[in-house]
């Protein structure tokens, strides 16, 4: 699970008093610039900004479904669409907390699977499937990439350091990451709780989660290591190199990249190392290359790897 850094922190205004809410998903939504934008309410109508400790300020009355725009030149932007009969988009002006220009108009729940707008089409997620329609919602959603790992129902998608890689999070807690250039699933997962919302901060590179008591919960953007595997690899050869293989876990299983590992051989132990340390790729993994000696007399060698704390 990704390591708690903060929290929970309940919802409150400046007068110390929770702020309710019986909005949808995707009602709202974290933006690095102003903090999380919270629509409390379909019948009231309420929009507040939220800071990282839970203080909650009113900015507007608008309401309606956020749509991540990666369309405008100016990244951080969203799109709102209308949930009355989910048959509008518009573009929303964040700092304000206001719809503004209408920018498609169609029928009754046709926008009900718009869940980020791209350069070339439109995108959405429910379960491991993620479906594209055109810009002009001339045609039906179609599947162009099916997920591993994913969760059920519709996720919350966010940015990440990476332009071409978009984050989904799922209400059971497990996070995977899409290319939306190649259309294809990217290298690593996370786990995060079961949640109401989560969103990834791509300038903080934090995760914060929303859940179902309407507390704020803040996560570190990699899981807390728990289990390294034993060394794997082929039988050495003599004069030849063998790559051996470990690989870094959280507590829910799922792989732990960017850590720093030691690896040695034990005392009496024939051939040598290419390298004594190395780092963890986006599925967990970490090797290292055993240089196994041309001459002499045969023996043992036992490899021993640690985690770098």
């Amino acid at each position: 699970m990704l390591e708690i850094l903060s929290g929970p922190h309940s919802l409150l205004d400046l007068n110390a008093v929770a702020v309710t809410d019986d909005s949808l998903q995707q009602c709202r939504y974290w933006d690095d610039d102003i903090g999380l934008i919270f629509s409390e309410s379909r019948t009231g109508k309420k929009s507040w900004l939220i800071q990282l400790d839970g203080t909650a300020c009113s900015r507007g009355e608008d309401y309606g479904v956020l749509v991540l725009d990666l369309q405008r030149e100016r990244p951080g932007e969203y799109l709102l669409i209308d949930t009355l009969l989910f048959n509008a988009i518009y573009l929303y002006d964040k700092r304000a907390a206001t719809r503004t220009a209408l920018l498609l108009a169609g029928t009754t729940n046709s926008m009900l699977d718009i869940q980020v707008r791209l350069q070339d089409r439109l995108l959405s997620a429910f379960g491991a499937a993620v479906k594209w329609r055109p810009l002009d919602l001339s045609a039906a959603a179609v599947t162009e990439a099916t997920l591993t790992g994913a969760g059920t129902g519709a996720p919350v998608w966010s940015r990440t350091r990476d332009p071409a890689v978009l984050a989904l999070a799922y209400e059971n807690g497990n996070i995977l990451y899409y290319n939306h250039l190649t259309k294809l699933q990217a290298q690593g997962a996370a786990f995060i709780g079961t949640n109401k919302d989560a969103w990834h901060s791509p300038r903080h590179n934090i995760w914060i989660k929303l859940d179902a008591s309407r507390q704020l919960t803040i996560h570190a953007a990699t899981p807390r290591p728990a289990t390294l595997s034993v060394p794997a690899g082929s039988t050495p050869l003599r004069g030849r190199v063998t790559t051996f293989t470990t690989r870094i876990t959280g507590d829910a299983g799922e792989p732990v990249a960017d850590e720093l590992v030691d690896w040695s051989l034990l005392a009496g132990s024939i051939g040598q190392l290419a390298e004594a340390q190395s780092r963890t790729d986006a599925a967990g993994y970490a090797t290292v290359d055993y240089i196994a000696p041309v001459t002499g007399a045969l023996g043992d060698a036992t490899l021993k790897v640690e985690l770098r704390c």
